[in-house]
């Protein structure tokens, strides 16, 4: 497994060689074959920042909680889905011939960019569903949330490539895989 992406700072002058997967393995008794990417576990990062930040503002501002929830589900919804879209759209000559394909997003295929605009996109649709209180809290369920993880979810993975460079960690894992 040699599957590395480089990760440049130019400004900086920072580039590291970073392992793409973060764990690969197969769970005993039931033979399921898990790969786990460092970017899935940024994005994870991310929406966990996204959804705490909505509790804590639902909790601070007394809003409802559940409706809180509701909105961030639509969100969450709505941007698996752009994100697919928009990488499906991107790559159709991938998918035109096989159209159940579209819909295997575990086979990996999906783009952030089409992840935001899905998810920004889904506020008109939880307004639609949940009325006009989805409006007075979509700004503090999305905009805000979706800000913070993003910039989290950036800032958490320079600091960890940086650290992970500095303590030899990332040889040793380039190591581990290419065996």
């Amino acid at each position: 497994m040699h599957d590395f992406t480089v990760v440049e700072f130019p400004k900086l002058g920072w580039s590291f060689n970073v392992p793409s997967i973060l764990a690969d393995f197969t769970i005993p008794g039931i033979n399921l074959h898990l790969t786990i990417h460092w970017y899935g576990v940024i994005i994870a990062f991310g929406f966990l920042l996204a959804v705490l930040l909505g509790g804590r503002m639902a909790y601070k501002w007394k809003m409802s909680l559940d409706k809180m929830v509701d909105v961030l589900i639509f969100g969450t919804f709505g941007g698996i889905i752009g994100a697919r879209l928009f990488y499906v759209i991107f790559e159709w000559e991938q998918y035109k011939d096989h159209l159940l394909d579209i819909f295997k997003i575990w086979e990996g295929g999906m783009a952030i960019y089409g992840g935001i605009i899905g998810g920004l996109l889904s506020y008109p649709v939880a307004v639609a569903f949940m009325g006009v209180v989805a409006g007075s809290i979509a700004f503090y369920a999305y905009v805000v949330p979706f800000l913070v993880s993003t910039v989290g979810g950036s800032i958490l993975a320079g600091i960890l490539v940086f650290t992970l460079q500095k303590s030899g960690a990332l040889k040793s894992m380039r190591a581990a895989l290419e065996h």
